[in-house]
């Protein structure tokens, strides 16, 4: 999956993508609507107004370019002046759509998080919207002996089946492979590569609140009528599941649901304060956006989670 996805040569985000949203090969909520625009503006303001001196703001993965140029929108002119906006972009053709679309004033790209916190002095507001997802994830299923990690074989460079094989290192602390839970066949992932990034450059962040917007749910609910798990691909809107994943590899997106309550504990391990946590619906209700289509308590708000984390007090 990390290759597919981010190989310099081959993956998907390094080579392959062009575009977010309609002409893409799939959508985000902030292609869809301008709603979480709104309450992403709304929340830097709440924070702003707590912590005055913090004039940094930081988006993770930014995809399109759109989410921060309606942001800064909604922040007005005062507020686009007086801060300094970090994009953390590794992909190439993102990062070109991102300046078409932003230009430069008051906008600086980094490749790492690392980067961009070391620009803003450990002070920064951080967000991220539907980046979890896109993080390689180790998919697991449950036999008549425990879990097993599931493995693909290959041949000339394309995968003919898949084995399960006992991990040698399991995660010790992943949620979703607890015992009890599961009949034999259930399918799980673990993004144990998230709380790696995240352990990389906590030290570096300072001050500040970052926002966490991803899909999924808690465990157990996430696997709820999911006995398979959730890895699929997309290729023009078309969701492959299966065996499809596998195919044309490095041309399609792949992505899993992020596991919420692995996210969290792995937070709190950190020392980040929990100011919030709650589904997005409920998150932009209270900012007064609750007629916004991904507010909607029945779809799309209720398919992802917001957390509001506040950085270690150093």
């Amino acid at each position: 999956m990390e290759r597919a996805l981010y190989d310099p040569q081959r993956g998907y985000y390094s080579r392959r993508i062009q575009d977010i949203g309609r002409r893409g090969d799939f959508a985000t909520a902030a292609t869809l609507d301008g709603g979480l625009a709104s309450g992403i503006a709304h929340w830097l303001r709440e924070c702003a107004a707590e912590v005055p001196g913090i004039r940094h703001v930081v988006e993770i993965g930014p995809g399109s370019g759109e989410l921060m140029q309606a942001v800064r929108r909604q922040l007005g002119l005062w507020r686009r002046l007086r801060w300094t906006f970090h994009l953390v972009e590794k992909s190439t053709p993102l990062r070109q759509a991102q300046q078409a679309r932003l230009g430069a004033a008051k906008l600086r790209w980094h490749d790492s998080v690392e980067q961009a916190l070391a620009a803003a002095q450990g002070r920064a507001w951080i967000f991220h919207n539907e980046l979890l997802d896109a993080f390689p994830c180790d998919r697991y299923e449950l036999s008549e002996d425990g879990w097993r990690e599931v493995w693909v074989r290959h041949r000339a460079g394309r995968v003919i089946g898949e084995e399960l094989r006992k991990s040698e290192t399991p995660p010790s602390d992943a949620s979703a492979l607890t015992t009890g839970w599961a009949r034999p066949g259930q399918r799980v992932e673990v993004h144990a590569s998230v709380q790696r990034w995240l352990a990389g450059w906590a030290p570096y962040w300072q001050a500040g609140r970052m926002l966490s917007i991803d899909y999924g749910d808690e465990f157990p609910a996430l696997y709820q009528r999911r006995p398979r798990g959730t890895v699929r691909g997309y290729v023009i809107h078309q969701r492959n599941e299966g065996a499809a994943i596998y195919e044309s590899p490095g041309r399609q997106d792949l992505t899993a649901d992020v596991n919420a309550t692995d996210y969290r504990r792995w937070a709190a391990q950190l020392g980040w304060r929990e100011v919030a946590f709650c589904s997005q619906a409920a998150w932009l209700c209270a900012r007064g956006l609750g007629s916004s289509p991904m507010a909607d308590a029945e779809g799309a708000g209720a398919a992802f989670w917001v957390a509001d984390h506040a950085a270690a007090a150093r």
